[in-house]
């Protein structure tokens, strides 16, 4: 499944905001994907709400391998293949 979040109020920047990133994997997961397709995730979080739980819970997320790691874990925990687009 692609699962790449665009359109409506959705800013530009949060198409590839680490939370927005992680939900749309997390969804296309729980509709039965076994392979998602997603963007790669940046250090920008669009929810204040979404950054406060980060911050709150010590999830690092300034480097892009902790992003990875932190979008594995939001895809069943590692139990689903995650490919990533966009990457330079």
């Amino acid at each position: 499944v692609w699962a790449y979040a665009r359109g409506g109020d959705l800013a530009k920047e949060a198409e590839t905001a680490l939370d927005t990133v992680t939900y749309a994997a997390q969804i296309a997961a729980q509709l039965g994907a076994h392979i998602i397709k997603v963007k790669l995730p940046s250090a920008h979080v669009a929810d204040k709400k979404s950054k406060q739980l980060l911050e709150e819970n010590g999830i690092a997320i300034d480097n892009l391998s902790d992003r990875v790691s932190y979008l594995i874990r939001s895809a069943f925990d590692g139990r689903r293949i995650v490919i990533n687009s966009g990457g330079a």
